[in-house]
Parts: structure tokens; C-alpha cells; sequence
């Protein structure tokens, strides 16, 4: 984990150098594109402007960036590829979508030397030892968080399975609207409607707050446990 890092950090601080050649695997194309399905029409998702695709790093979906290795600036190049069968929108699931993309940079990317000049410019570390040492420590206490917030969630819910509460209807669905009120805003930040949401999750709304209402108990049965508690 810690050499991962390290490389992430490399690919961070690379020297970034346009070139006029095809652009090939670990190369950064700045990237316009935009995907249509079969009927040609936009695909919600789909589309950016002046995107930094970093190929080999397999952010997009599987098959993007090998169509996307041999362009250069200036290039536009249109293919169609398959979402995967597991893809978090089902709507999109196995779907065939016909992407155009449009080159406008191809830069080589300079890594640095893993060495103590490299660890002075990533933070104020003396040496690479000290950089090393620095992210293990990071890594391990990012770890014991998690570990702590997985034991607490598995706690609760231990507890919450053998406590008997009653609980009013309309606290649950107070709960629920929250829930749902949250989930809007992260679409939001996707720049997905709450009816494009529901349509690629293939529920009515009605079905897509059935489907919740027991987490949504639990949430309020926590609650009410840990101020019991308290």
C-alpha cells in the first residue's frame, strides 16, 4: 500500500510535456466526449469537456481508454462499447453506448525519481525514508478508523436485533425523507435527476421508499438505543 501511494504521488508531481505523437499507454489526453445509445440520444453521464484521461489508469469503463491509445491532438475518433453487466445504473447495465471523443492534448508524463528530493517536493520530508514512514503511519491510522467505525456499526446493529422498541410511524417516515432528501443531493452532485435515478434503479418512487423503510427503522431504533444508553 505504501508503494502504492508512492506511485500515485509520482504520477502526481510528473512533468507533463505535449507532444504531436500518437498518443500511447501512461500518456495524458485531454479529452472532449460525449455518448449517445442506439436510438441516438444522449446518455445522462456520459459526456465531458476538456477531461485529463490518464490512460492505463481504467477510470472509465472497460475498453474506453484502449480506443482512446492512438489518437492525437486534434484527432476525433467515434466507437461503441459496452457498460458493464454490474454497472452501479442498471438502466445502463450490458448497455451499448456510442462514445465520440475529441483529442485536444497529448502530454507525456515525466515521472520523478523515487529519491529524497522526490519526498522534499511531496511534503516536508528530509528523505524518502521519512515519506515512507509518514504514509504508513497515515495508512494504519486510516485503517484503525475504519476498523473502529465497522465494529460500532456491527455493534449497533447486534444490539439494535435484540431490543424491542416501539416506534411511531411518522418518526419513521421522518427518517425516510431524510434518507431520500440525502440521496437527491448526491445526485445532484452527479448531475442525475432524482427520475433518472429511480428509472436506471428500474422502481417506481413509491417502491424505492418501500425499499428503504427498514433501514430507516434501524437508523431510528439506533438512535433512540444509543440515547437509551447514554
Amino acid at each position: 500500500q505504501v508503494s502504492e501511494v508512492i506511485e500515485s504521488l509520482r504520477s502526481r508531481l510528473a512533468e507533463k510535456q505535449s507532444v504531436a505523437r500518437a498518443a500511447k499507454d501512461g500518456d495524458e489526453v485531454i479529452i472532449d466526449f460525449k455518448g449517445v445509445d442506439a436510438d441516438g440520444k444522449p446518455v445522462n453521464g456520459a459526456e465531458g469537456k476538456d477531461y485529463p484521461l490518464q490512460l492505463g489508469s481504467n477510470t472509465f469503463i472497460p475498453g474506453f481508454e484502449p480506443a482512446v491509445i492512438g489518437v492525437k491532438k486534434g484527432d476525433e475518433k467515434t466507437f461503441t462499447i459496452p457498460f458493464p453487466k454490474d454497472y452501479g445504473v442498471a438502466a445502463l447495465q450490458g448497455k451499448k453506448v456510442t462514445f465520440t471523443i475529441t483529442a485536444k492534448e497529448v502530454n507525456e508524463l515525466v515521472l520523478p525519481k523515487a529519491d529524497d528530493d522526490f519526498a522534499a517536493k511531496a511534503g516536508p520530508f528530509k528523505t524518502l525514508k521519512d515519506l515512507k514512514e509518514d504514509i504508513k503511519r497515515q495508512l494504519s491510522i486510516e485503517k484503525q478508523n475504519e476498523l473502529d467505525r465497522s465494529f460500532e456499526t456491527e455493534l449497533l446493529r447486534d444490539i439494535a436485533a435484540k431490543t424491542k422498541v416501539a416506534i411511531p410511524e411518522a418518526v419513521v417516515t421522518d427518517q425516510l425523507m431524510r434518507m431520500e432528501q440525502d440521496e437527491k443531493q448526491n445526485l445532484v452532485y452527479r448531475g442525475q435527476t432524482w427520475q433518472e435515478h429511480l428509472d436506471g434503479e428500474g422502481v417506481t418512487e413509491q417502491e424505492h421508499r418501500d425499499r428503504n423503510r427498514k433501514d430507516a427503522e434501524e437508523q431510528v431504533k439506533i438512535g433512540i438505543i444509543i440515547g437509551a444508553i447514554g
